[in-house]
């Protein structure tokens, strides 16, 4: 995520919701797990988080503009905490490698909701679109390796978007096999030697591969798992 849109308000979300919203969100997200969205009903999700249909319905209209909403939420909780975790380090490779292991920590720590962010929310189209542009800031963030004084005058926009979709993906085509993540030190340091590798060459690259993982913050975990 570019540091221009890093906002660490992002990280109020799940802290002052509401009670009955975090009950019928994370109603939401288990219901998906159980069955998939395609078989989940309104009446099931009331009946899941104890709310009435009429309510639901003045609330929050249909199930699918619900859904959406949901999603959104979502990515705004991993907004802030790529935010959060950015603003721990000073450089660009140690923004990107905050972000990195504050993403798959969050990631591998809640298996359901895992399955909301990359399995349930690409089968939609505006949540798919939602998604892909959360991945843009995503890529903004590897972008700015261009700026580091050994990148090469040939990279473009288009390497920080291959880049940042080769590493979604492996995580991704994981949580597709409803399995946990593999350990974050067989995952991440591979990740950040192939993303640095192509800006700051292939001796940079390899520390990345020793390089010891920054230590988990109590609030970064706090917000990861909550809601």
């Amino acid at each position: 995520m570019g540091s221009q849109e890093l906002d660490l308000s992002e990280l109020e979300l799940d802290r002052h919701a509401p009670d009955a919203a975090a009950v019928l969100h994370r109603a939401l997200i288990d219901l998906c797990f159980d069955r998939g969205f395609a078989a989940v009903s309104a009446e099931a999700l009331c009946q899941r988080a104890d709310l009435s249909s009429a309510t639901f319905r003045s609330r929050h209209g249909s199930l699918e503009r619900y859904f959406v909403q949901a999603c959104r939420d979502e990515i705004r909780r991993y907004r802030g905490l790529a935010a959060a975790a950015a603003s721990e380090a000073e450089d660009w490779r140690g923004r990107l490698r905050a972000v990195a292991y504050a993403l798959y920590r969050s990631l591998g720590g809640d298996e359901r909701r895992r399955h909301f962010i990359l399995i349930e929310a690409r089968a939609g189209e505006r949540s798919a679109l939602l998604i892909d542009r959360a991945l843009s800031s995503l890529y903004d963030l590897i972008d700015e390796g261009r700026a580091q004084p050994a990148a090469p005058a040939r990279l473009t926009r288009a390497t920080a978007e291959f880049l940042g979709g080769a590493a979604f993906n492996e995580v991704y085509l994981a949580s597709g096999r409803r399995s946990s993540l593999p350990r974050e030190e067989d995952v991440v340091p591979k990740m950040m030697y192939l993303t640095v590798l192509p800006y700051l060459g292939g001796a940079e690259a390899l520390k990345e591969l020793t390089t010891p993982p920054p230590q988990p913050q109590p609030y970064l975990q706090m917000v990861g798992a909550a809601g």
